[in-house]
């Protein structure tokens, strides 16, 4: 069975993220036929959204939510749960700074 799986991120404040950080996060879902990859970006004010959705941009499937101000971590997870599209997840560590 090849059924699809979400990879689950929430995030604040992490714009200036070493970019291999955000590649790590692809290389989970390599080798995946059907996959979803659900960046949360939890009202940061540190360019973090804009680094999501140049991901997003670049690779199909990447999705950004925006949350408008910082509702925190369990809201970042339930937000994402909510969007996911794919029958199974997995979550990704989520670390403010």
């Amino acid at each position: 069975m090849d059924a699809g799986i979400n990879r689950l991120r929430p995030r604040v404040q992490r714009g200036r993220q070493p970019p291999g950080s955000r590649e790590d996060v692809l290389a989970a879902v390599t080798g995946l036929r059907d996959y979803e990859v659900i960046i949360v970006d939890d009202g940061s004010t540190d360019g973090t959204g804009d680094v999501a959705d140049r991901l997003a941009r670049t690779r199909p499937g990447v999705r950004v939510i925006h949350q408008p101000t910082n509702l925190g971590l369990a809201i970042g997870y339930t937000t994402a749960l909510a969007a996911a599209r794919m029958p199974f997840f997995t979550f990704g560590r989520a670390i403010a700074r």
